[in-house]
């Protein structure tokens, strides 16, 4: 089954699903190699990039992964990231990361 993120009905995740799932297969095809990138980017792509790294070795959901960005990300800006039943643009997450 091709890999995904169940969407959170409480704080909206649409734009993190969509960002953090297309990421996540560039990521997967060559790991190392893109948890380095990552890593050189931003704080929250290096956070994205560890968060795979633990979900394929099984110690974290990538909900988990997800929902510890977004905090990291809602802690920043509340306002350009905020929880609950309000939508986050998506332009503003991936300049963001």
């Amino acid at each position: 089954a091709p890999v995904g993120i169940k969407w959170d009905q409480n704080n909206y995740s649409c734009a993190y699903d969509a960002l953090f799932v297309g990421l996540y297969h560039i990521w997967h095809d060559h790991g190392p190699l893109w948890s380095n990138r990552f890593a050189s980017i931003t704080e929250y792509t290096n956070q994205l990039g560890k968060g795979f790294e633990s979900y394929s070795m099984k110690t974290r959901s990538l909900e988990t992964v997800r929902n510890q960005v977004r905090n990291s990300l809602a802690a920043a800006n509340p306002t350009g990231f905020p929880t609950g039943t309000e939508f986050t643009y998506l332009y503003m997450l991936t300049d963001a990361m």
